[in-house]
């Protein structure tokens, strides 16, 4: 575990829980292209993204106005 400008970043976490991060020059990326950073070459490290819930419970992105699963609003949309 490393802290990066204030975010906690996690060096071993499942891909699709995570975005991409070098901890050097602040590069992002959403994928795991590679292991080491396009931009300077240090190892990227995975920032653990913020896990959402409509009020049912079911799992929704960031960007979900209403739960996919059972249409519920999801608040602070």
């Amino acid at each position: 575990m490393v802290l990066v400008g204030g975010r906690l970043l996690y060096i071993s976490v499942k891909a699709e829980n995570a975005d991409w991060v070098c901890p050097k020059c602040g590069n992002e990326d959403n994928i795991r292209r590679s292991r080491y950073c396009p931009e300077c070459g240090s190892e990227m490290v995975a920032v653990l993204r913020q896990m959402r819930r409509c009020p049912n419970g079911h799992k929704v992105s960031e960007f979900d106005k209403y739960c996919p699963k059972c249409g519920a609003k999801i608040d602070g949309s």
